[in-house]
């Protein structure tokens, strides 16, 4: 018995790489879907703190309850958001004023 055997193109192969071949690309199509389903099923968004709402990243305020996520920084003015503790520019602690 033969180990070669003929596939198209006028080329000579062994029998298993049709079966292999077909193995790898059907894997390959599987993992393109799974990143397509990965990326459209994710959230667009977060969400509000205080609501759980959904919002975007842009958001300075949630349109659900009207909480402040983000506001400015009394030094800088940089917007920052709510939770935290220091500005990211000037880096002043959120309680500390401009005469600071």
């Amino acid at each position: 018995m033969c180990n070669w055997g003929w596939m198209g193109g006028g080329m000579w192969w062994p029998h298993g790489f049709g079966f292999l071949s077909g193995l790898l690309m059907l894997a390959a199509l599987i993992f393109i879907i799974y990143l397509f389903l990965k990326r459209f099923n994710s959230p667009t968004g977060q969400k509000c703190p205080s609501c759980q709402g959904r919002i975007q990243a842009a958001f300075l305020r949630c349109p659900h309850c009207g909480a402040a996520l983000k506001h400015h920084c009394r030094r800088c003015s940089t917007i920052i958001e709510t939770g935290w503790q220091y500005c990211p520019s000037c880096e002043a602690g959120i309680n500390e004023t401009k005469e600071s």
